[in-house]
This record gives structure tokens, C-alpha cells and sequence, in this order.
């Protein structure tokens, strides 16, 4: 038991090793990007600046879990989030309980 753990860890090692060695090719190489010309790239990936403009509100939903650690202690891991937005207003609910968010 103990000498298949020690092999596991030895493959795990020189995968992560060989993944990092190889890697040369994923990174930009040669070039000294300024912050704003990052920037200005992943916008460029999402999409036309014409038509990020047209864009008026968004919405995301998900999974929702909170951990209090001060005073009282406990989890609460059944819950729902939903964050919308309209222009520049923004409205964060998360629901916990027997009946949280309808998806």
C-alpha cells in the first residue's frame, strides 16, 4: 500500500514537472504588453466594442454557500444566487432554505 502511494506520488511529480517543462509554447513570448493593451485584447475576444455597448443588463445564477466563523459557527451549503444587473445597477440575492431560487 504504502509502495503504491510513493509511485503515485512519483508519477504526480513528473507529470507536473514534464506539464511545466513543456509549456514554453502557451506563453506570449517576446512581447511587453502594457496593462491597458491586456486589456484591450480580452475585450477584443469577447467581442466588438459596438456591440458590448448595446449591451444593457446581465445576469448569472449558481450554487450559494456561506461558513460563519465568527460568533457563531455553522454552513449553510443549499442555497441559490442570482446577481442581475441593468446599466449601473446591481441587485446580489442569495436564498438558503426549503425553497431556494426557482432555476
Amino acid at each position: 500500500m504504502v509502495a503504491a502511494k510513493s509511485l503515485c506520488c512519483v508519477v504526480m511529480l513528473f507529470c507536473c514537472s514534464a506539464s511545466v517543462l513543456c509549456s514554453d509554447g502557451l506563453f506570449a513570448q517576446g512581447e511587453n504588453l502594457t496593462a491597458g493593451e491586456v486589456i484591450a485584447r480580452h475585450r477584443d475576444s469577447i467581442g466588438k466594442p459596438e456591440e458590448l455597448a448595446k449591451i444593457a443588463s446581465r445576469g448569472i445564477s449558481g450554487k450559494a454557500a456561506v461558513q460563519f466563523i465568527q460568533g457563531a459557527t455553522g454552513l449553510l451549503n443549499d442555497g441559490r444566487f442570482l446577481c442581475v444587473s441593468e446599466g449601473r445597477k446591481i441587485e446580489m440575492v442569495m436564498k438558503f432554505g426549503a425553497n431556494p431560487l426557482s432555476r
